[in-house]
């Protein structure tokens, strides 16, 4: 049972997976570039977290999980990027503690935090929003 003050990782789990596949409609995604890579004077790697946060019954959460991009080989193909399990800061973050099965709170980047994250990110279009930052930053994304 969860209260306003805390949720259990079953109702949080439940929460997420009702949005599989699309975000909700007040969602705010926010991709943060971390590490940049260079090869023959182009960026040929990256790597980064990619966020969402909106309200939900609890307050407002906060998925957060890591992603790496790469250029593909032919120029036509463009970037490919994907999620990257356990990346640094990875998590779900809630203004009340998540409570497992046992009645103990889990921290922020506990290992099951950090799965519901990962599980969350891969139902979404994880590529859409990194290309589009990557498009922002790098112009057209190294390929003139």
């Amino acid at each position: 049972m969860s209260s306003h003050n805390e949720a259990t990782l079953e109702a949080l789990r439940s929460h997420l997976e009702a949005f599989q596949g699309e975000l909700p409609p007040q969602a705010k995604v926010c991709v943060k570039i971390t590490q940049e890579k260079s090869s023959g004077g182009f960026i040929s790697h990256a790597r980064g977290l990619v966020s969402v946060s909106w309200m939900s019954p609890w307050g407002e959460i906060n998925v957060q999980s890591g992603w790496k991009a790469a250029r593909q080989p032919r120029a036509e193909y463009g970037w490919h990027a994907l999620l990257v399990p356990d990346a640094r800061d990875e998590g779900v973050e809630l203004p009340f503690p998540v409570i497992d099965g046992g009645g103990l709170p889990l921290t922020t980047h506990s290992e099951e935090l950090r799965s519901l994250a990962w599980h969350f990110w891969s139902y979404q279009d994880i590529e859409g929003h990194v290309l589009c930052e990557l498009e922002k930053r790098l112009g057209n994304l190294g390929f003139s």
